[in-house]
This record gives C-alpha cells, structure tokens and sequence, in this order.
C-alpha cells in the first residue's frame, strides 16, 4: 500500500464495484496499522458510515479497538441500530 500512495495512488478513490474507498477496505479486512497510514495520508474518517463501523466491530475486532482509541466508537453504531 505504501508504495501505492508514494506512486501517486488516491487514498480517496473509490473501487469500481462497491465503491469502496482503501480507508473502508482497510477498516473491514485490514489491520489498524492500515487505517493508520491510509488516515496519516489522506484518507477522511467520515468515510466510515454506521453500516461498516458495525461490519467492523463484527469482522475486525483490532481495528474497532483502534477506531474507539481515536474517538470513533464502532459499538455505538449497533446500539443506534437497535433503538430503530
């Protein structure tokens, strides 16, 4: 990924199926060393919608730690949820 963005990659780009951008990539199937530098160069938390802060907590446990450690409570998402 790092050679990626030093080549000139958006880390704001959308993927052409889902419309994923690398920062909701990385929150589902990465590590929090990913979220980390996709973050540190560019990327935008408001990316992160309630639906994959929940597919987060439930799939990728360290980086919904990771996420609350920046004020980001992945948690909170499924209880918002639940009130509906």
């Amino acid at each position: 990924m790092k050679s990626l963005v030093e080549a000139g990659a958006k880390v704001f780009a959308k993927d052409d199926d889902a419309g994923d951008t690398p920062l909701v990539n990385a929150v589902i199937h990465g590590g929090p060393a990913s979220v980390k530098f996709l973050l540190g160069n560019g990327a935008e938390i408001s990316e992160l919608n309630e639906g994959i802060l929940k597919q987060c907590r439930q799939e990728n446990p360290d980086v919904a730690v990771y996420l609350q450690e920046l004020g980001i409570d992945a948690q909170a998402a499924d209880e918002s949820e639940a009130e509906d």
